[in-house]
């Protein structure tokens, strides 16, 4: 056997952003049947191996993938592959003694994740006593532990792996077995059966496993020594002494006398050791000792023995072992293990992989066998068949890319649901297969703020098709009646034949959205560009600030351009003054002959966040510019471009006279391809070759444009122009690396009348929303602002009341025993899930400041600290919490009956606000909304009714405003509410809608990260519950488990439902009120890995 546990050193390229960088993959094409080969020359160690492979996965759904294959006779072989319904399966399988499995594992996930990488590795030892520890898969550095099946191999069973016989990667002896994607980083271990902590580590500001280099802290003792040549015996002599070196731990030498005493004394003084020293004991009797020691007995061994620590978690030199057996007979050796590596005559292995042992990288690609070469010190090179690193017809063929775990790149979305088209080979060809269809193919990967560069080759479709290229809007993804995800919002260009993108011609796609400041000096640190202009007024720039304190202007000349958007934002400082008399800020003539776009709406005696949105209508220069007659002060202006350019190439020229330059900015684009077949000929179907930058491009791309990859996206962070936005853009500024330190959720079971302490949670939670799993019962929503143990329930239309629930502490939080949530009874027989979001901590106080000053001392509590500076509205909140960071924020206020403003506390509008009167008897939830169009709706928490419109103006940056007066639900003079507010952080939290397509094979939707919950409601069916959905009760991408906020009843799982993916999720139901009829859908996601950060963090593959 081979120790489990290797430690390794951290290197800086462990560390959050490192440089640790896989260089580049291979691609398996399953049209092409293309493999990796090697026939080993000679058997090894057959009982204890490790494989671990990086995937990412193309193709789905297919009979048989091989990963790998290693068949002896044509009959007898191991084999790992992805199943037709995507489970993974790793099986032995012999001939002898009739047909059957000598070991057969079936996972119960499934693995349908195709944007981003799984890690799998397979550490087998039959040697072990215990059967499930014979064979261990894990997949990103979690061991698989629910399996369909799971019949473990005999112990010291010898498998078919580390034979003579052929071993592939990719495809299998029976050719029609191929893998369809990508592998990279492969390493084979010979006789060590390692755990994921030798491969990679979980990331510990992100959560991520990440891949990391194996630097062995132990020298492998194997130098080349022949270490049957260092035995000798006390009296008579030693028969087969090489087999006790041979990598078998069933072989042994024996000595000619009983009892005898035979001595290992390896050569230039010892073998350092830094852990452990093992020898396999035949029988029991058997005994052995280090360096003159104490003898180790093995009492009550099995027959053919088992590993007997000499050291164990200590170091030092082992100079002697000496082995007799006192019972009697012939005293023999079978093994010896230092640190975890078998000693093994002859063999001179460096880096510890053993005879057959590899390290694939595919870094080598000037010719395909070069793309075979192992990495280890073995040498155990692998043969190509059908691969090709060809960079002919523009590298269509290429099998070498830079698409890796540490460098992600976008492919085609097989997940997208469109007619009249597939993609296939690495999911990098795109068809349109039916005659006379509009399939519209999507990439995988939102194209945040940068200037994108892609190719697309086109093929096929002679006389006359239609082709289209350009960019499409992510969140535009409608569903048609054909139950197909087809017409998205897309802009593009079009073309057929000559002259246009033709068979055999290559379309470039430049797409520039990368914000464009156009102010100069916008943190005033110097008097120059701004121009000041008195008016009968001073204005005055020092200490970072742009201050006024009587009537007059401030500006600066900006240059614009027809039809493009453009982003005006700043903080106005009022403090000073207790009423707003004329302050007017935004974009105006050149000539000051009118405002063309301007907000005159401020409050006194606070901090305004402006935000003001402008389309031009004219070509040339304006005034980005503030008029004021109060004492006032601008700490911060920005004026940004955000409308988007696409620009078309043909065959490395431009095309067409214009770009697109009215691409609307702030939102999710993604590169996309459609392609029209006016017959049905085959010839007449259009191919698109993409090449999102993992091959090398045909043609320079234009200047300042790169590909999309998460290298690059993560280089864009350093640019302080893509960040900022604060209205609803594709990048806030507020990056957050570790969800878990906003939201999670949690799973607990009753104490059985003891108290239950939950203490798994990274933050003290402000909102903790708990419901019983297993039992008809309540929901239960607690916050820090009302206090403990006062609830409200989701389900019904009750008032508060005092219940005994969760009580938050630093780390999770407490439920006293015999209590609604933690009930008497068996310990554990009632469970119950927990989701917690973090807020700005407990205020202590009610607010008695009035509009205009600093709130109350302890009454509102932003990011953790107490606010210091007058909130937005015209009616202050009692209390309340924030957490800007998150945009999550919980206010608690009283009605007034007419109309008025209230501050959310967010640096901008709420998409989600959840209110409840607590004093109101038999008033229903009100859930507000703005996703579907901007304008405020509701619908009823508590009720399956469908979407209605509230009357009210919505919400804007800084406040809610209750423009209709009176409302029973969240605004009756002198009641109490609490509302939770919630806006979407980008790559964090996402809140929007979808159009259902009533289809089994269900839309695929981009949140752009990996959701750890989801909400759902049908808007548009009054039957149709809430469905609440998380990755802690479905570990598994196939997320079948839910529970219902409106509803009393236990958790129920679907036979099918929903995927929870890297970038977003998949519906994999027509029914459930969450894909049906064509519906609009809304949907509230929170992370579990993040999709937007600074350093290049790829989410894990679910």
């Amino acid at each position: 056997m081979a120790r489990t546990t290797i430690p390794h050193i951290i290197t800086e390229d462990s560390a959050l952003g490192g440089n640790f960088d896989i260089e580049r993959s291979c691609t398996f094409i399953r049209d092409d049947g293309n493999y990796y080969y090697r026939s080993p020359s000679s058997d090894s160690n057959r009982k204890t191996f490790t494989y671990s492979c990086w995937y990412k996965r193309a193709l789905l759904s297919y009979s048989i993938g091989n990963v790998f294959e290693q068949k002896q006779n044509g009959q007898n072989y191991q084999v790992a592959f992805f199943r037709d319904d995507d489970k993974f399966e790793f099986h032995g399988y012999t001939s002898s003694g009739g047909n059957q499995y000598t070991n057969h594992f079936v996972t119960t996930r499934k693995f349908r994740d195709i944007s981003s990488w799984y890690h799998i590795i397979i550490a087998v030892d039959t040697t072990q006593a215990t059967a499930s520890n014979r064979v261990k898969i894990y997949v990103n550095g979690s061991q698989v532990t629910d399996f369909d099946t799971a019949d473990y191999p005999s112990q010291n069973f010898d498998t078919f792996i580390n034979t003579t016989q052929q071993l592939r990667l990719g495809n299998g002896q029976a050719g029609s077995q191929a893998f369809d994607g990508y592998m990279s980083e492969i390493w084979h271990y010979d006789g060590r059966q390692l755990e994921p902590t030798h491969f990679g580590y979980t990331e510990s500001q992100s959560g991520i496993w990440r891949p990391k280099k194996i630097e062995n802290p132990y020298s492998t003792p194997n130098n080349g020594t022949t270490w049957s040549n260092h035995l000798t015996v006390n009296t008579g002599s030693i028969s087969n002494a090489a087999n006790a070196f041979n990598n078998d731990v069933l072989s042994f030498n024996v000595s000619s006398v009983d009892e005898a005493i035979i001595t290992f004394t390896p050569p230039s003084g010892g073998i350092p050791y830094k852990n452990s020293v093992r020898i396999w004991l035949r029988t029991a009797d058997h005994k052995a000792r280090l360096n003159g020691g104490t003898y180790v007995f093995n009492t009550g061994a099995p027959t053919v023995g088992q590993w007997m620590y000499l050291a164990n978690g200590t170091s030092g030199i082992l100079q002697t072992i000496d082995v007799q057996y006192t019972g009697g007979s012939l005293s023999a050796i079978n093994a010896i293990e230092v640190d975890g590596i078998i000693l093994v005559d002859g063999l001179n292995d460096t880096d510890g992989v053993g005879t057959n042992g590899f390290h694939l990288t595919f870094r080598e690609n000037h010719n395909t066998t070069a793309m075979g070469y192992d990495y280890s010190a073995r040498g155990n090179n692998f043969t190509p068949s059908g691969m090709s690193v060809s960079n002919n017809t523009h590298n269509i063929n290429n099998d070498s890319v830079t698409d890796t775990p540490t460098n992600n790149f976008p492919t085609w979305n097989i997940l997208r649901t469109v007619y009249g088209g597939y993609i296939y080979r690495a999911n990098l060809y795109a068809k349109t297969s039916a005659y006379q269809s509009y399939p519209d193919h999507f990439s995988t990967m939102m194209m945040p703020p940068g200037k994108w560069y892609c190719e697309l080759y086109v093929t096929g479709g002679a006389n006359g098709p239609t082709v289209s290229g350009g960019v499409y809007l992510l969140e535009d993804q409608p569903a048609s009646q054909n139950n197909y995800q087809n017409s998205p919002t897309t802009y593009g260009t079009y073309g057929g034949a000559s002259p246009g993108y033709g068979n055999g011609t290559l379309m470039g796609l430049a797409y520039d959205n990368k914000l464009k400041e156009l102010i100069i000096n916008p943190d005033f640190n110097y008097d120059g560009d701004w121009v000041l202009d008195g008016e009968g007024g001073t204005w005055s720039i020092a200490d970072g600030k742009a201050s006024n304190s009587g009537g007059g202007e401030i500006y600066q000349t900006i240059s614009v351009v027809n039809n493009k958007t453009y982003l005006m934002t700043a903080t106005i400082d009022i403090t000073a003054d207790s009423s707003v008399g004329n302050t007017s800020i935004g974009f105006r003539a050149n000539d000051n002959s009118g405002y063309l776009a301007s907000d005159t709406s401020h409050t006194a005696n606070a901090i305004n966040n402006v935000s003001i949105e402008w389309t031009s209508n004219l070509t040339g220069n304006v005034r980005a510019r503030c008029y004021s007659s109060d004492t006032i002060s601008i700490t911060k202006w920005n004026v940004k471009e955000v409308d988007a350019t696409v620009t078309f190439y043909k065959n490395g020229s431009l095309y067409g006279s214009t770009a697109r330059t009215d691409v609307p900015g702030m939102k999710s684009y993604c590169f996309g391809a459609m392609g029209y077949s006016y017959n049905p000929d085959t010839d007449r179907k259009i191919f698109y070759n993409a090449n999102f930058g993992q091959k090398p491009f045909s043609y320079t791309p234009p200047t300042g444009y790169v590909a999309l990859c998460s290298k690059n996206i993560a280089n864009e962070f350093a640019d302080t122009t893509n960040v900022g936005i604060t209205t609803g853009g594709s990048y806030s500024g507020k990056v957050i690396i570790r969800p878990q330190r906003h939201f999670d959720t949690v799973l607990y079971s009753n104490g059985g009348g003891s108290a239950v302490n939950v203490n798994t949670l990274e933050f003290k939670p402000d909102l903790i929303w708990v419901k019983s799993r297993n039992a008809n019962a309540n929901h239960g929503l607690y916050d820090s602002v009302r206090g403990d143990n006062k609830r409200i329930v989701s389900d019904l239309t009750n008032t508060e009341s005092t219940v005994v629930g969760p009580v938050p502490s630093d780390s999770g939080f407490s439920i006293a025993g015999s209590s609604y949530y933690n009930p008497s009874g068996t310990a554990g027989s009632a469970t119950f899930v927990a989701w917690c979001w973090k807020a700005g901590g407990a205020p202590t106080t009610t607010n008695s400041a009035s509009v205009g000053s600093v709130p109350t001392a302890g009454s509102v509590k932003i990011d953790g600290v107490d606010a210091t500076a007058p909130l937005a509205g015209t009616r202050y909140p009692d209390k309340m919490s924030v957490n800007t960071k998150a945009g999550f924020s919980i206010v608690k206020y009283t009605g007034t009956g007419s109309a008025f403003t209230l501050a959310h506390g967010l640096d901008r509008a709420p998409d989600v606000q959840l209110v409840k009167t607590l004093d109101g008897a038999n008033v229903n939830w009100m859930f507000y909304t703005k996703v579907r169009d901007g304008s405020q709706d509701y619908m009823f928490l508590n009720t399956t009714d469908s979407l209605g419109d509230s009357g009210f103006s919505g919400t804007t940056d800084t406040v809610f405003n209750f423009n209709v007066g009176a409302s029973i639900y969240s605004n009756t003079n002198g009641r109490n509410y609490i509302m939770y507010n919630w806006a979407s952080i980008p790559g964090y939290s996402k809140c929007f809608m979808y159009t259902a397509n009533n289809s089994s094979d269900g839309a695929f939707f981009h949140c752009g990260f990996r959701p750890a919950f989801i909400m759902i409601k049908n808007m548009d069916n009054s039957s149709a519950h809430w469905y609440m959905i998380d990755d802690k009760r479905n570990p598994e991408n196939e997320c079948r488990i839910s529970l219902k906020a409106n509803q009393t009843g236990s958790e129920v799982t679907d036979t099918n439902f929903i995927d929870f993916l890297s970038n977003g999720f998949k519906l994999r139901t027509n029914g459930g009120y969450v894909n049906n009829s064509y519906h609009r859908i809304f949907y509230m996601a929170f992370a579990e890995q993040s999709g937007k950060t600074e350093f290049n963090l790829i989410t894990n593959a679910r």
